[in-house]
Order: C-alpha cells, then sequence, then structure tokens
C-alpha cells in the first residue's frame, strides 16, 4: 500500500504558445521535455541536467510514497511526480463514502503524468552533481523573463548575481563580499536605490 502526502500549489503563470512537444512528461524515474530527459537519480542522488516547474492553474500534486516492494520483499520509497486534478464529488457520492474513500476517489481517479504548457511554465533549469547544485542555474518568471541568474560550486552560491522582476527592472543586486558574506541592495520599481545589507550565505536563499 502506497502512503502519499499531497500539498496544494497556487502558481500563475502565462505561456503564449506551445506545440505538442512542449508537453511535460512526469514520470517515477525522469521529466520528458521535447525528447529529452531530465531530473534523475543515479545511486539515488540528482545528477545531470534539472528542471524545476511552476502551474498556472490550482493542483494537487504527489510528493513521496512509501510502500512494500512484493518481488524484493523489501521496503521502498521515492518521488511520485503525477500531477493530481481536484474535481469535488457529488453530494449523492459524498453520502454514500466515508472520508478516506472519499478521499481516494478525489486523489486517485484523476491522477495524470502529464501536462501541457497552458498548465506550466519553466521555474528553473540547471545541473546537479552527485545531489549538488553546480554551474550556472537559470531562473525564471512565468512570462519567461530571466529571473536571476546563479552560480553554484559544490551546491553553494558563487559570485555576486542580479534578480529581476518579471517586467525587467533590477530588484536587488547581491555582490560577494567574501567566501560567506553577500551584500544585498534592493532597488525600486524606479531603479532606486533603497538600501543595502549583509547576509551570510546560508541566508541568501530565505530573502530571495
Amino acid at each position: 500500500m502506497k502512503r502519499l502526502i499531497v500539498s496544494i500549489i497556487f502558481i500563475c503563470g502565462f505561456v503564449s504558445s506551445y506545440s505538442q512537444d512542449d508537453i511535460l512528461h512526469l514520470y517515477k524515474q525522469y521529466y520528458l521535455l521535447n525528447g529529452k530527459k531530465y531530473n534523475q537519480l543515479v545511486n539515488g542522488k540528482k545528477n545531470g541536467e534539472w528542471i524545476e516547474f511552476g502551474l498556472k492553474h490550482p493542483v494537487i500534486m504527489t510528493i513521496l510514497w512509501d510502500g512494500w516492494d512484493t518481488l524484493t520483499n523489501q521496503p521502498t520509497s521515492g518521488v511520485n511526480f503525477a500531477v493530481m486534478k481536484y474535481i469535488p464529488i457529488k453530494e449523492s457520492e459524498n453520502s454514500e463514502m466515508n472520508q478516506k474513500d472519499r478521499d481516494f476517489y478525489r486523489w486517485n481517479s484523476n491522477i495524470v503524468d502529464k501536462i501541457t504548457p497552458d498548465t506550466y511554465f519553466i521555474k528553473a533549469r540547471g545541473k546537479y552533481k552527485n545531489g549538488l547544485k553546480e554551474g550556472f542555474w537559470k531562473y525564471y518568471h512565468s512570462n519567461g523573463v530571466i529571473n536571476k541568474e546563479v552560480l553554484f560550486v559544490k551546491g553553494k552560491i558563487m559570485l555576486g548575481f542580479n534578480v529581476y522582476r518579471d517586467d525587467n527592472t533590477l530588484m536587488m543586486k547581491i555582490t560577494q563580499i567574501n567566501e560567506d558574506i553577500f551584500e544585498v541592495c534592493r532597488y525600486s520599481g524606479k531603479k532606486e536605490l533603497l538600501n543595502c545589507k549583509n547576509y551570510y550565505s546560508y541566508e541568501i536563499d530565505e530573502i530571495l
């Protein structure tokens, strides 16, 4: 029996045009986009090219499952990348089911393994090496404008970078002072400097 942990994701986005090849296929072993595989695990660690996506509409995603492998007679667990559309059941069905059965009906009867570009947008692209981010990662807004481009070395942010709004105006300028300290300067939509403050490297993700 698999146990599913679900979370509701509300993210707005816009995709102007797309083709059949832009459909994002979500498999347990990898993502498939434009005929290319992403998000693969090697010996249980993230490796190779990786993408992160956001969703335009409210959907429910399975995040984690665990259970028992009857072939090896061993416990097993992993990530289930299915996207599930929540559809309320009718009152007549509601009265005939207990809560557990209602939840199973809602979640499991509407599982899909692919999403079309009118539903998703690419939030980030980059690479993992032995489970850590490596090299340049690009992050995007839902309209395709670059949010930021960050250099990682063994999972740690290196150098400085700029953060842009979805209208391509500068929002933050981040400068590396030394190995552990970064200066973060914030700008208004009119390009006016608002303030600057120093942060430790481990705090950077929290403020972005």
